[in-house]
């Protein structure tokens, strides 16, 4: 048995902002959805991750929701695959044109929606970026 999955080794594999964020990508944020020994882990913990923003247009009726998301390049660039989380607000959701590139910082979640458990996270800040170096990621 390998063990279970810890804030320790959390800690060692994930860098963390100097503000001590966890910085993670997009589709890294979407795939913890399918284990939940990882949502325990990451669970409340504050992240910041770099992405573009689209209108959230499912489970968004009091307007707190954008969507951000990324592209996967698996194999070629013709192969690449959009990866997105919704992010949440306490008030209304800022507006933002779409496809803006964002620096999201907040405390991860997981909510069960529609018999999905749907990862989230809860934005503490958001601002416009520039695009980064990877763009799309490989």
């Amino acid at each position: 048995s390998y063990g279970g999955f810890t804030l320790a080794d959390l800690e060692a594999q994930v860098p963390r902002s100097k503000e001590g964020n966890f910085i993670l990508e997009v589709p890294e944020l979407y795939y913890t959805a399918g284990d939940k020994e990882v949502q325990g882990v990451l669970a409340g913990q504050m992240i910041e991750t770099i992405a573009q923003v689209l209108p959230e247009k499912v489970n968004n009726e009091d307007q707190k929701r954008l969507r951000i998301f990324r592209m996967l390049v698996q194999c070629c660039a013709a192969d690449a695959r959009p990866y997105s989380i919704p992010v949440e607000f306490a008030e209304k959701a800022p507006e933002f044109k779409e496809m803006t590139w964002v620096k999201v910082t907040g405390k991860m979640g997981y909510k069960q929606e529609g018999g999905q458990t749907v990862p989230m996270v809860e934005v503490k800040k958001i601002e416009e970026t520039t695009a980064p170096d990877n763009a799309m990621i490989y």
